[in-house]
């Protein structure tokens, strides 16, 4: 099954296409995880960024998610022939965020009816999705996973993270760069991706039930559950 998925940038769903606006190969932390809940999802599958639908439909700009994703519904069907569209944003601090993307996918589903939509919000970024798997971080950086479980601030779940907080240990863009270099790694693509692969992802919606779980009940309702 070829899916289109949506999501913010590289890490979340691979590296742009040199040509600019045109699909990329769907890889990241997105792509690998709904494979891994999935498995009728296919490696054909290809993504966009949101900031690269308006380009095919200029009004998408002015109504924000619910016309970006009946815009990628459209793109999906009628110019990338793909049999399904996934769409993941960050919550980052904005509240009313679930309730557009269910809106953007309910009119999406209303003109493709046969075309399944599926949506997904991260709390409150999709770095949640990478460090609510330690285990699967330990294992890609061959360390003991309390090891990685003592640079995570203490108290706090990783939902609660946010690159708006002013305590610089909660921003979780840095506390990746930091997991990472224990073993002299970088936070990348690449290394999101390796974890994504090694996560176990009933451990990862329970770390990640506001966000994550909701998103794997969405796909497998929609696709069925990896065997």
């Amino acid at each position: 099954m070829k899916v289109l998925f949506i999501g913010e940038g590289r890490h979340d769903i691979g590296d742009a296409n040199p040509n600019p606006y045109a699909p990329r190969p769907a890889r990241g932390v997105i792509p690998t995880l709904a494979r891994r809940i999935c498995d009728s999802i296919g490696s054909e599958s290809i993504a966009l960024a949101w900031s690269e639908i308006p380009r095919f439909n200029r009004s998408a700009q002015k109504h924000g998610y619910p016309a970006k994703i009946a815009s990628a519904a459209l793109l999906a069907v009628q110019k990338f022939d793909c049999n399904a569209t996934v769409v993941v944003a960050d919550r980052d601090g904005e509240d009313d965020r679930q309730s557009r993307l269910k809106e953007g996918v309910d009119r999406a589903r209303e003109l493709f009816p046969q075309h399944p939509t599926v949506w997904g919000l991260a709390i409150e970024s999709v770095e949640a999705w990478t460090l609510g798997a330690p285990r699967a971080i330990a294992e890609e950086l061959g360390v003991d996973v309390e090891l990685v479980r003592q640079q995570y601030p203490p108290g706090v779940g990783v939902e609660s993270l946010s690159e708006r907080s002013g305590k610089p240990e909660h921003r979780p863009k840095q506390l990746l760069e930091r997991i990472a270099q224990l073993k002299h790694r970088q936070d990348s693509t690449e290394f999101r991706q390796a974890i994504a692969e090694r996560t176990d992802i009933a451990a990862l919606a329970q770390a990640c039930r506001q966000g994550f779980a909701p998103f794997v009940n969405n796909l497998r309702e929609a696709f069925g559950q990896a065997s």
